[in-house]
């Protein structure tokens, strides 16, 4: 039998790019294996949110608690609260179908961030392209996850709660919007982009992407910046790699190049 997977809610965050905001952190078992950061460059994986990710994932944390007594503390929050989901891990999955998320839970995390008017986001792996969808996958088939993932994801996006799709480099970026899903698109770009002083590039077929402010701007935080937590957001916002996995990410991102100058 699978451990119960425990989940742990931060009132007040205390780190300097997301700000002063609640955010959640769900154990490493929720995220899907069709992420290839998983276990191979994941910026969770370093630095003192790895410290959390592990009491979380193990629950050795009087914060840590079940789905359930989860939800009760989100509802709890202030009305209007900016809350981040899964400053690590991801959506909840489908205890049957791996690879697919889990529609019930998801669509409880949205009722009670509508409840309360809070302002949610997060940002999710699982895949929305059957090409994604890991061969091995234990599912009905690759196409059908990937169908039964867009639809909760398009379903759940609302004012309350917003789901940006992560993209693994800039052609991916244009794989996901030429597939017609409303959802807002969210990349990692090579580290190398760093460099470039107008804070944005360009994916293969044209589009732009803006570099998150937080990434070039020591005074900027998510809790000022908001542009993850716009549903009917048309720019793809980029983040660039970095951390003790940088070399692992350049190389994920590298798969998905070229990308061009603005």
């Amino acid at each position: 039998m699978k451990p119960t997977p425990m989940f742990m809610l931060t009132v007040k965050s205390k780190n300097r790019k997301v700000g002063k905001i609640a955010v959640s952190t769900s154990p490493m078992s929720t995220c899907p294996s069709s992420c290839q950061f998983k276990n191979n460059g994941c910026y969770a994986l370093s630095g003192p949110l790895r410290c959390w990710w592990n009491r979380c994932s193990a629950n050795t944390n009087d914060m840590v608690t079940e789905w359930e007594n989860f939800l009760f503390r989100v509802v709890s929050l202030p009305e209007g609260t900016v809350f981040r989901h899964n400053q690590a891990g991801d959506l909840s999955g489908h205890v049957e179908h791996d690879g697919q998320i889990d529609g019930f839970r998801l669509n409880q995390l949205v009722t009670n961030c509508k409840l309360k008017n809070l302002s949610g986001y997060t940002y999710t792996h699982y895949p929305v392209l059957a090409e994604d969808v890991p061969a091995a996958t234990k599912t009905y088939s690759l196409s059908y996850t990937a169908f039964m993932n867009r639809g909760v994801i398009e379903k759940a996006n609302c004012k309350n709660f917003v789901i940006n799709l992560s993209a693994n480099g800039p052609a991916h970026v244009d794989d996901l919007i030429d597939s017609g899903i409303k959802a807002p698109i969210c990349t990692l770009l090579h580290s190398t982009v760093a460099n470039r002083k107008e804070h944005s590039v360009k994916t293969p077929r044209g589009r732009k992407i803006v570099l998150c402010p937080a990434m070039w701007n020591k005074e900027m935080t998510c809790d000022k910046c908001r542009a993850c937590m716009n549903p009917d957001r048309k720019a793809v916002i980029g983040f660039i790699s970095h951390g003790h996995g940088i070399k692992k990410c350049n190389a994920i991102v590298e798969k998905y190049m070229p990308l061009r100058s603005k």
